[in-house]
């Protein structure tokens, strides 16, 4: 299965199938006289999304919505302050408070200098690593620590499926193995974690943060042209034929 980030500001974008079905809305946020802003990572259905198969629009829509509003909420408390992650996928370490992301995204070597790779280890007790490859085409890739088996990678690349509507654009996207267990939401707060040191490179320390109300200026804007662009059976008889299914 391969995910999509349509916007290049990874903390700024709809995260979508290959074909413009909207998965997640990652959208940070400030608040006013607060230090920092909070990323928050926001699934549009319930429950976990299949990930050996490629829905159909007319598919995806029959699934409920989500009920909550966000699985993981990242905040980035300054340049100074520890970043803290409250989630479903913390409770465990510190339920209902949060915890820094040191104690659950950790260094194989404390003492090293360099942050890669960083391990965290899942409630069930495996170890999952991330190893971090830069570049202009950067990769981060998920692997079971003692087994080495792929779990998921990240990357920018140039998209060639004729099925995508992001055909020969660049765009960063996140593969997911047949045999991954993880959830998608899970994979996609660690990875907004470890790839923050780049987005700082590209877009500076302040930059990076939101000026606008992306909900209203992005994430809705996206997700009207989807439906006005993919997905038919959303529009009046007679307007439209069928959604692609590949």
């Amino acid at each position: 299965m391969d995910l999509v980030f349509v916007c290049d500001n990874l903390t700024q974008t709809p995260v979508t199938s290959l074909t413009g079905l909207i998965y997640y809305d990652i959208v940070t946020d400030r608040q006013p006289g607060v230090i920092g802003c909070v990323t928050h990572i926001k699934p549009k259905k319930q429950g976990p999304l299949p990930i050996r198969q490629r829905l159909s629009h007319k598919a995806f829509g029959l699934l409920p919505k989500a009920l909550a509003k966000s699985v993981a909420d990242i905040r980035w408390n300054g340049v100074t302050n520890p970043i803290t992650l409250h989630s479903k996928f913390t409770d465990h370490l510190d339920p209902g408070n949060g915890v820094e992301k040191k104690f659950f995204l950790k260094r194989s070597n404390r003492f090293s200098l360099s942050k890669n790779p960083v391990r965290f280890v899942d409630i069930d007790g495996v170890t999952y690593r991330w190893q971090i490859h830069g570049g202009d085409f950067a990769r981060c890739v998920l692997t079971e620590a003692k087994s080495g088996r792929l779990i998921a990678c990240t990357r920018k690349k140039v998209i060639t499926e004729d099925f995508s509507i992001f055909k020969n654009q660049t765009k960063h996207t996140l593969h997911i193995t047949k045999e991954c267990t993880l959830d998608i939401g899970l994979i996609l707060m660690m990875f907004l974690c470890v790839d923050h040191p780049r987005l700082l490179k590209q877009y500076g320390p302040h930059s990076w943060r939101p000026k606008h109300d992306y909900e209203k200026e992005n994430g809705r804007e996206w997700e009207e042209q989807t439906k006005e662009r993919l997905i038919p059976e959303y529009l009046p008889k007679g307007k439209g034929g069928g959604a692609p299914t590949r």
